[in-house]
């Protein structure tokens, strides 16, 4: 049987709605099980999550890859960097076995005239290679050990033997019908608001810069320059977009207003609070930027914590075609130089809880967690 495989993109959108529409189960779900939250989905209905997968399709973002026969859609695929899942990331019995990142592989459907057909193996061979081109290291996926024929409900993260054919090891059973299993590939590493993360400046030593498989990229990292300036709004547009994304609780939005007023109130910072601003320059094109501060401690401060001279991290954002080359990770070395030659002794940086990417890129350069901000939605307490 000949099949083709294709990332779900908005080009393609009709086509996820037109498999979908042909199951009942499918039409309720939208495959946003396991991207929403218990108490968001019970708030939700089918139209209300067919529109949240839509959402994340327009903002450019690849939630899993649909299989064709004949130029129909016949197959599902959902695949994605784990912190991605909210359900999954949340969950003890599918809790994260290490620190490594991971893309996780948590749904399939076949229309029922194409099953036991090979169709799911094969997808989950094409979602494999996708992960792979975007740079990941690790698929992980949590299918059912069934053998006989089951109900779809039991089996829709798919089954250990279609994975095994795939090459996937079992890492172990989580449940008396469930295991995780994983799959490495050759392929090189990928590549603020809430968490807060201190790094001291004194024993930590300096970061081994990561690149992709590609990796020859050529980066200078450079102080902003007025020029710049255009660049640097369209970036934190771009950071601010993002961070509305994954924001499972829907506190954040950016206004048309937002890049130049928030570009103008960070500049206003770094002037005023011996900062700077280094910019990641490739090919004569802003690729990334980092915005550090170094705050006057204050003599309130000082009644309730020891004198330190502090070094803040207030943005990094990289441009999506340049992630996973080390960009980042070269531009927080800089800023941490800058650090230490200012003498501070202590860096700080806040990032959302869920931006799981952003917490693994600072755990790696050394910083640990140091506070949580928490918040409660009172509109629906009685």
């Amino acid at each position: 049987m000949s099949l083709t495989f294709r990332p779900l993109t908005s080009e393609n959108w009709k086509d996820i709605e037109k498999l979908f529409g042909q199951d009942s189960t499918c039409r309720s779900c939208w495959c946003m099980w396991w991207r929403q939250s218990s108490s968001e989905w019970q708030k939700r209905k089918g139209s209300d999550r067919k529109k949240a997968l839509k959402k994340i399709v327009l903002q450019g973002r690849v939630p899993g890859i649909l299989a064709y026969s004949d130029g129909e859609p016949i197959g599902w695929c959902s695949i994605a960097p784990r912190e991605q899942f909210h359900r999954l990331e949340r969950s003890r019995t599918l809790k994260r076995v290490d620190n490594q990142p991971v893309w996780s592989v948590v749904c399939f459907y076949v229309v029922k005239q194409f099953r036991g057909k090979g169709v799911s193996t094969r997808l989950l061979e094409a979602a494999v290679k996708y992960a792979g081109k975007q740079g990941a290291k690790i698929v992980e996926g949590y299918p059912s050990r069934a053998k006989e024929k089951i109900c779809d409900a039991i089996v829709y993260t798919g089954l250990a033997s279609a994975f095994s054919k795939v090459g996937f090891a079992d890492l172990g059973s989580l449940s008396k019908t469930k295991t995780m299993m994983r799959y490495e590939l050759k392929a090189g590493p990928r590549r603020g608001l809430g968490r807060t993360l201190q790094q001291d400046l004194g024993s930590m030593p300096q970061a081994r810069v990561q690149s992709s498989s590609s990796g020859k990229m050529k980066v200078k990292i450079r102080e902003y320059r007025e020029s710049d300036r255009a660049a640097l709004v369209k970036l934190l547009e771009e950071l601010m977009d993002y961070i509305v994304s994954i924001d499972d609780l829907e506190r954040t939005r950016r206004m048309p207003e937002f890049g130049e007023s928030y570009t103008q109130r960070t500049l206003q910072k770094v002037a005023e609070n011996n900062g700077i601003i280094y910019a990641a320059e490739h090919d004569a094109e802003v690729a990334g930027v980092v915005v550090g501060i170094i705050p006057e401690q204050t003599k309130e401060d000082q009644l309730e914590h020891v004198p330190a001279k502090f070094g803040e991290v207030l943005e990094i954002v990289v441009k999506p075609e340049y992630r996973g080359k080390g960009v980042g990770m070269k531009l927080m070395n800089k800023l941490l130089e800058y650090f230490k030659e200012n003498n501070c002794t202590v860096s700080g940086v806040g990032v959302l809880v869920p931006n799981r990417k952003a917490h693994r890129l600072y755990c790696e350069l050394g910083y640990e967690d140091r506070s949580i901000y928490m918040t409660k939605d009172l509109k629906e307490q009685k």
